[in-house]
């Protein structure tokens, strides 16, 4: 169950349909956006609800996808009754366990994902850690990431700092490759040749491997 559809529950939910990770009948989403949830059905094929306790009758984990000043909002109105035996899952940058465990005021599972957006295309980079509490979802949902780029699992200490290096770094590279395409256009190129031989190279970098080797001219 995710628990808001803006651009990371929607690029997740995407990711795990798309890729067959997941079965669509077991995915739902939850947002007060009616116009969100309209697309979630109509385009990917799951559940909506309106309310999240409704969300949490119906399934295992729950996924906070919010931003960061919105949960502690929303928490009083969780049924903490509903988290008994589940597994609370966030999305949430800079919010730690400790946190949603005090906003929550509920002792279960709670697992801190990173991941970048890039999960959509199966392409991302995605940390882990958790609280060690009632570990059997863990496994399951270690496969999931697994199945959506590169998975690392990591001390609840180091998970800003792949915060900075896959996250924010998506960003940067984008930036640097969509620079060099404009600079190919502006050197004569039309904008499909341009496109291609940049994503060429850094492809070509990418599979030689030893990258210091490779800017040694």
């Amino acid at each position: 169950g995710v628990l808001g559809f803006g651009n990371l529950g929607t690029a997740f939910t995407t990711g795990i349909i798309t890729k067959n990770i997941v079965d669509k009948s077991d995915v739902g989403v939850c947002d007060k956006n009616e116009e969100r949830l309209s697309a979630a059905a109509q385009q990917l094929g799951i559940n909506t609800y309106s309310d999240v306790n409704e969300m949490l009758k119906d399934c295992d984990i729950l996924i906070l996808a919010v931003k960061p000043h919105i949960f502690p909002l929303i928490a009083p109105d969780i049924d903490k009754s509903l988290l008994s035996g589940k597994t609370v899952m966030s999305f949430m940058a800079g919010t730690t366990i400790a946190e949603i465990r005090e906003a929550l005021a509920f002792d279960c599972q709670i697992v801190r994902i990173m991941q970048n957006i890039a999960i959509q295309k199966g392409n991302s980079v995605t940390a882990i850690t958790d609280n060690g509490f009632d570990r059997k979802n863990y496994d399951f949902i270690k496969s999931i990431f697994s199945g959506l780029g590169y998975l690392i699992e990591v001390e609840e200490r180091d998970i800003e700092k792949v915060t900075a290096l896959a996250s924010c770094g998506l960003g940067f590279a984008a930036y640097i490759i969509d620079s060099f395409i404009k600079a190919g256009i502006e050197i004569g190129f039309d904008a499909q040749n341009s496109e291609k031989m940049v994503a060429q190279t850094f492809m070509g970098a990418l599979s030689l491997g030893n990258y210091t080797d490779t800017v040694s001219f």
